[in-house]
């Protein structure tokens, strides 16, 4: 990973979205990503007008909330040539405003029709978001228990073969929804539980 982000050539090919995700994997390792190897990278993700606020940009946003964690806004040294700086107040507003009031869970683009759907996928990125903000926003927790509520019905989960994205159950999707269960409280996997087989009965059998 060092050598990754010393190669200037690899750096320059970087996008918002891949930062999003070092900066996650940086802290996987126990390392600081505002001074990793010398370098803030946060700072990479400074200006808010280059972040994707589309649906296809949920999973990038959600990741670069869930890596700022409780620093503050300082953290992506944004300086007075950005005139549109990142903050996490932005990122949270950005992330809600995909939260589809009447299907009652968070929207993506179809990629056929760039039209705003429900989708599982960036349900489960959302609540991880959000969930930090659970106990002391009462709009979040509503969005967040309707969200996990909505997941668990025959539109989006199958008993047998888990979670869908557009239709299709798969192990990623299903274990997706699990790590946001489990970001809020470890009690919303029992709203997955049907015919006493619980969602993570359901992703081992991927596995037998």
């Amino acid at each position: 990973l060092v050598d990754q982000l010393s190669d200037d050539n690899k750096v320059a090919k970087m996008k918002t979205g891949d930062w999003a995700r070092v900066i996650l994997a940086v802290e996987a390792l126990g390392e600081d990503p505002g001074d990793f190897n010398g370098k803030n990278l946060f700072k990479n993700l400074a200006d808010f007008s280059q972040i994707d606020k589309s649906g296809w940009g949920m999973a990038t946003m959600a990741y670069i909330l869930m890596g700022v964690g409780d620093r503050g806004d300082s953290v992506f040294g944004a300086d007075e040539t950005i005139e549109n700086p990142t903050t996490k107040e932005k990122l949270k507003k950005a992330i809600i405003d995909l939260y589809n009031t009447e299907k009652k869970c968070f929207n993506t683009n179809d990629w056929y029709t760039y039209e705003l759907v429900p989708d599982s996928d960036n349900s489960a990125y959302a609540v991880q978001a959000l969930a930090p903000y659970y106990s002391s926003d009462d709009k979040v927790k509503v969005i967040i228990d309707n969200t996990l509520d909505t997941l668990t019905s025959e539109d989006f989960y199958d008993k047998d073969l888990g979670v869908k994205s557009f239709g299709f159950a798969n192990a990623a999707s299903t274990a997706q929804v699990i790590c946001a269960c489990l970001a809020v409280d470890k009690e919303k996997l029992a709203g997955f539980t049907k015919d006493e087989k619980t969602i993570i009965d359901v992703l081992c059998e991927y596995f037998d």
